[in-house]
C-alpha cells in the first residue's frame, strides 16, 4: 500500500482520522484519497449538502495561508482572467483538535487526477498530443494568474479532473470505486497504541482514468495544493530557499544551492516545466527513483549543462559524477535536453498511434523545448517570467488555440459556486 508513515501520528503529526468518522458534525469520512508530507487528504460526504468533498486536514506542527491565498485568488472580480476559473473553490476552513495537536482542515470539491498520479501511469498512456497541448495551456494561464495576484505556489503544481460524485449514495460510490482497503496497526513491542494514533491506516480510492482516454473536453486543470503559497504583499516576507517543501526532482536549483535567498516568482517558473515535460513527454524530467540530492543535481548538468560557477565549487559530490572538465564519470548516460525531448516523444510515438491521430511536428517541438529551455534557467533572475512564457512561440500558436477550442467543446467551464459554512 502506498500510505504515509505510520511514525508520523504522533504530537504535532497527522490528524489519527478513519473511515466512519464525522468531523465538524458535517462531514463524513467515506475514503482516502491521498497523503502529502504535511497532510491526510480524505473523501467525505458534506451531510448538509448531500455533497462529496475532498477533506485535507494538516498536520499539527504545519501552518499556513491556504485559506487566506486561496479564498483571495477565488474573488469573482477576476472570473475574466483565463486561469480564474482553474483555482479551486474553498468551501469550508475549520480546525479539529486530536491528541496530536491542533490541525487546520480545507473542503474543496474532489478531483480525478493529479500530476503525481500521470508521472506514475506507463508510458502506454501517456496523455495524447491534443489533450496534453490542453492541459499544458491551462496550466500556464493558471500559474499566469496567480502570479498576477502576487501569490507564488511554492510547492507542488497539481492537475486535476473535476468530476461529479454526488449523484451516487456511499454504498454506490464502494460499488463503482470499491471500498476502503485498511490495515490495522499495531507496534513493534505489541504495546497498545498510543493516543492519536489511529487503528487502522488506509489505501487510497483510485477516481482516475488512464491518461489516454482523457478527451479534450474532460481535460479540466485546477491549481490546487496551496498549502506552499505565499504572498509578496505577506508582511512576514517571502519564503526562504530552506523552507521549500517541492519533492526534489522538481525542486528548483537555488532553493538547494542558495537556501537562505528568498524565493521568488520564478521558482514556480521551474517546477511548472518539469510538470509540463511530464504531461507532454509521459516522463519525468529529472528521476525520482534516485531522490538523493546529489543524484538530482548530477542529472540537472546532465541535461541543462554546467551549474553557475558558484553553485559547483560549493557542490561536494561535485568529484563523484564529473571530472575536472565536468565530463560525466558515469557510463549511463543521459542525453542533453533537446536530444532527451526527441528520444522520449519516438518512445510514446507508436503507443499514441494507437489512440490519436495527432502528432507533434517539429515546428511545435522547438517551439515548445525554446520555452522550456527559457524556464530551466539556473539562476532565477534570468528565468522566463509567467508574462513571457504566456507570450512564447509554443503559446501563441499552439497553447492557446488549444484552449480556445477546449472552451468550444465544453457547454460549462466554471467551477462550482462558492459555499461558505
Amino acid at each position: 500500500m502506498v500510505v504515509e508513515k505510520p511514525e508520523k501520528y504522533r504530537a504535532g503529526g497527522y490528524y489519527p482520522a478513519l473511515v466512519g468518522d464525522t468531523l465538524k458534525e458535517r462531514y463524513q469520512i467515506v475514503h482516502k484519497l491521498g497523503h502529502g508530507s504535511y497532510s491526510t487528504i480524505w473523501l467525505a460526504r458534506d451531510t448538509k449538502k448531500e455533497a462529496y468533498v475532498a477533506l485535507k486536514i494538516n498536520t499539527a506542527d504545519f501552518k499556513s495561508d491556504q485559506a487566506k491565498i486561496q479564498t483571495f485568488l477565488s474573488d469573482s472580480c477576476y472570473l475574466e482572467n483565463p486561469g480564474w476559473s482553474m483555482i479551486p473553490i474553498l468551501q469550508d476552513h475549520f480546525k479539529m483538535e486530536s491528541p496530536n495537536g491542533v490541525h487546520e482542515c480545507y473542503a474543496t470539491s474532489p478531483a480525478l487526477i493529479s500530476v503525481a498520479n500521470s508521472m506514475e501511469m506507463p508510458v502506454e498512456s501517456a496523455f495524447s498530443i491534443e489533450v496534453a497541448r490542453s492541459l499544458v495551456a491551462q496550466l500556464i494561464h493558471a500559474v499566469a494568474y496567480i502570479h498576477s495576484r502576487g501569490i507564488v505556489h511554492g510547492g507542488n503544481i497539481l492537475i486535476d479532473n473535476a468530476t461529479s460524485l454526488d449523484s451516487l449514495s456511499i454504498p454506490e460510490l464502494y460499488r463503482h470505486y470499491g471500498e476502503p482497503v485498511s490495515e490495522s496497526l499495531e507496534r513493534y513491542d505489541e504495546g497498545p497504541l498510543t493516543p492519536g494514533v489511529p487503528t487502522h491506516i488506509t489505501e487510497p480510492i483510485w477516481l482516475g482514468k488512464e491518461a489516454r482516454k482523457f478527451t479534450v473536453p474532460e481535460a479540466r486543470l485546477l491549481l490546487s495544493d496551496f498549502g506552499e503559497a505565499f504572498s509578496f504583499r505577506n508582511q512576514k516576507g517571502p519564503k526562504l530557499g530552506k523552507d521549500c517543501k517541492s519533492p526534489r526532482y522538481c525542486l528548483p536549483p537555488e532553493a538547494y544551492f542558495e537556501p537562505d535567498k528568498p524565493l521568488s516568482f520564478t521558482t514556480d517558473t521551474w517546477t511548472l516545466a518539469c510538470a509540463i515535460w511530464n504531461i507532454v513527454t509521459g516522463y519525468q524530467l529529472f528521476s525520482s527513483f534516485f531522490p538523493d540530492s546529489d543524484e538530482i543535481t548530477a542529472q540537472h548538468i546532465e541535461i541543462l549543462g554546467a551549474l553557475p560557477a558558484e553553485w559547483l565549487v560549493n557542490w561536494k559530490a561535485k568529484d563523484k559524477y564529473f571530472d575536472e572538465d565536468v565530463r560525466s564519470k558515469r557510463k549511463r548516460k543521459i542525453l542533453p535536453l533537446r536530444e532527451l525531448f526527441f528520444e522520449r516523444m519516438e518512445k510514446t510515438k507508436e503507443t499514441r498511434k494507437n489512440y490519436s491521430a495527432v502528432e507533434m511536428n517539429k515546428g511545435e517541438s522547438t517551439a515548445l523545448l525554446d520555452m522550456l529551455e527559457s524556464m530551466l534557467t539556473y539562476r532565477p533572475g534570468l528565468r522566463a517570467s509567467m508574462s513571457t512564457v504566456l507570450n512564447s512561440d509554443w503559446m501563441v500558436y499552439w497553447g492557446s488555440p488549444s484552449y480556445e477550442v477546449r472552451h468550444q467543446k465544453v457547454d460549462s467551464w466554471l467551477p462550482l459556486s462558492t459555499a461558505v459554512s
